[in-house]
């Protein structure tokens, strides 16, 4: 297993049980696909670099896991699907 950790950014206007779902559903993928979710912050709204899908600010959730690289598309294919992300971004650490 690798070490990963992704970043999603979610619709500035989510409510916080919104936000919840989204990472609940998150760490739900993970573990079924036989990763472990090592640490899960959600860090509030914050100002975006540019203009996405209309909006300037986010709200960001970070997680950080390990899991079978070869399982890491349907975490990322899961959470994109998602209405409220924004953008969604999984890096490997070295």
């Amino acid at each position: 297993m690798k070490s990963y950790e992704g970043i999603f950014i979610v619709k500035p206007e989510a409510e916080k049980e919104e936000l919840n779902r989204l990472a609940a559903l998150a760490q739900e993928i993970i573990t079924k696909q036989g990763g472990k979710v090592v640490q899960m912050d959600l860090w509030g709204r914050r100002p975006l670099g540019h203009r996405i899908r209309g909006q300037m600010e986010g709200q960001y959730i970070y997680v950080s896991f390990d899991m079978d690289p070869l399982k890491v598309v349907h975490l990322e294919r899961a959470i994109k699907l998602q209405e409220e992300i924004l953008k969604a971004l999984v890096t490997r650490l070295e």
